[in-house]
């Protein structure tokens, strides 16, 4: 499993990479209640939420969260949270 986590000037980027079976019969508008539950979370915060998986070679789980315009130490802890709950 990999994880990582960078930050960029308008942006969080976190993703969890696994090079296992992949998710069998995955539809994008058919999440489970987890995957939904990180999508709807990721999107309170305008973010992106991406999930690509391939039978067999693994699944990619992906979230970008824009940076709030100010900046402080409780919103950043926030999106912080909310990403990584």
């Amino acid at each position: 499993v990999e994880v990582g986590f960078s930050s960029s000037n308008d942006a969080f980027k976190l993703y969890f990479k696994d090079n296992g079976r992949g998710i069998q019969n995955y539809r994008k508008n058919k999440l489970s209640h987890g995957l939904a539950g990180m999508r709807a979370r990721i999107r309170t915060l305008d973010g992106e939420f991406d999930l690509t998986t391939i039978p067999g070679k693994g699944t990619t789980i992906e979230a970008i969260v824009p940076k709030p315009k100010e900046i402080t130490t409780e919103n950043i802890n926030e999106s912080i949270s909310l990403l990584v709950t």
